[in-house]
């Protein structure tokens, strides 16, 4: 499952995909994948997205 929770982050992170669209089945996963890479900041409902972007 790691690999999964992996893949999300990394879409999340480039801004192809958003945390609120993940299933809440692996929403824990991937916000503990999003804060391995230093970026829990976009684990959020919202429309986060990365800093630098707004």
């Amino acid at each position: 499952m790691d690999k999964i929770y992996q893949m999300f982050a990394e879409a999340i992170v480039s801004g192809i995909y958003h945390f609120k669209d993940v299933c809440k089945r692996l929403r824990k996963g991937v916000a503990a994948a999003l804060k391995a890479m230093g970026r829990e900041d976009l684990a959020t409902d919202s429309n986060a997205t990365p800093k630098g972007e707004e």
